[in-house]
């Protein structure tokens, strides 16, 4: 690779993808329509990587550079791409956009060498190692194209990356909906209905069960997020409000079972959303699998949990054992509904875990 141009430098992602290329004495222009933060973030890296790193407005970005990653907002990925088109005819081209409805023709009407890319992590993420990366072809795999696209998904390999191919923007944006849409959408809910309770927020410091505990951070994340950024994850992805609909429906099924002591109904459910996460697999040794994984992530939070209460001189609240137990209640209702909802998704449970990421799943 010679000099590669980001355009969107100056936001999370694209700051992110400056950074790792960089680290790989990788030659990087760095390109947004924020001219003051691009510069500041130029500068930024200037001190470590002297000579690598420089600002140009995009088209000269683009000009000068033989590749080109495209990491401005979802809802100008497209109007960008349109807009230097022809410039972008003989570059290699791709984007890293969390939906891909109308973007992938785009690109493919733009370059013979692009492709698209769906980082699942976010900027707080140190590199590519064990990520999952998922990377998407913009026309068939034949001939010259097939080469190019198994270098590109190589090269990430080589990054460390967890590269998962997935076939075409329709199938990448249904398996979105329910790997991002439905939990950012349900740990949203349950940070508004947290804030409503009239509870201190110190109560939870120390105090969480261990399925609240994980709920409430992937809930703090959601909502540190950039309404931007979120907003229109949900609403450019045509997939999300069918997923939605399904866990609305369930939520209610659920509540009136609990409403009226419907014990009978609460355990079909129960027994529906596991038999969908263990298919074709042995109950018993699925069960033992996960629970390693969520001791693995447990300890992590909780780890992560104590630095920043050791770090802000968090004090418990004094609430009453009751007020937890109101609060903490909602949290298996609204994961088992999740569970039922991806059972009623179609698509069979090692998809959707196969591209999981860092973000809010």
């Amino acid at each position: 690779m010679s000099k590669i141009a980001i355009i969107g430098a100056a936001g999370e992602m694209g700051r992110w993808w400056a950074a790792q290329y960089l680290k790989r004495d990788l030659e990087v222009i760095l390109s947004d329509t924020d001219q003051a933060k691009v510069e500041k973030v130029v500068r930024s890296f200037s001190n470590l990587y002297e000579g690598k790193v420089a600002y140009m407005p995009a088209e000269l970005a683009i000009k000068e550079a033989s590749e080109v990653v495209i990491a401005t907002p979802l809802t100008q990925v497209e109007q960008v791409i349109e807009q230097y088109k022809e410039l972008l005819r003989c570059k290699t081209v791709s984007d890293i956009a969390s939906v891909k409805n109308g973007i992938l023709h785009t690109l493919t009407s733009t370059s013979k060498k692009s492709f698209s890319l769906h980082p699942m992590w976010g900027g707080a993420t140190e590199g590519f190692e064990n990520q999952n990366l998922i990377i998407i072809p913009t026309r068939p795999l034949e001939s010259d194209y097939q080469a190019f696209f198994c270098e590109m998904k190589e090269r990430f390999r080589e990054m460390g990356a967890n590269v998962i191919h997935v076939k075409d923007g329709q199938e990448h944006d249904k398996l979105m909906a329910w790997t991002l849409g439905l939990p950012h959408y349900m740990h949203l809910a349950l940070a508004i209905t947290q804030q409503q309770s009239g509870l201190g927020t110190a109560l939870h410091y120390g105090r969480d069960s261990e399925p609240h505990l994980l709920s409430r951070i992937c809930s703090e994340s959601v909502v540190n997020s950039d309404p931007n950024l979120y907003g229109p994850i949900q609403m450019r992805n045509a997939f999300v409000l069918p997923a939605l609909d399904d866990f609305l429906n369930n939520i209610t099924r659920i509540t009136k079972a609990i409403t009226f002591g419907d014990m009978e109904s609460i355990e079909a459910d129960v027994q529906r959303a596991l038999d969908y996460f263990s298919k074709g697999k042995d109950q018993y040794q699925h069960h033992q699998k996960e629970q390693q994984k969520y001791g693995v992530t447990l300890d992590a939070a909780l780890q992560k949990e104590m630095r920043f209460r050791q770090e802000h001189g968090l004090i418990n609240d004094v609430h009453s054992g009751n007020e937890i137990a109101d609060l903490h209640g909602l949290y298996p209702l609204v994961h088992i509904a999740a569970g039922i909802t991806m059972s009623q998704s179609g698509i069979p449970f090692e998809d959707l875990s196969r591209v999981e990421g860092t973000t809010a799943t």
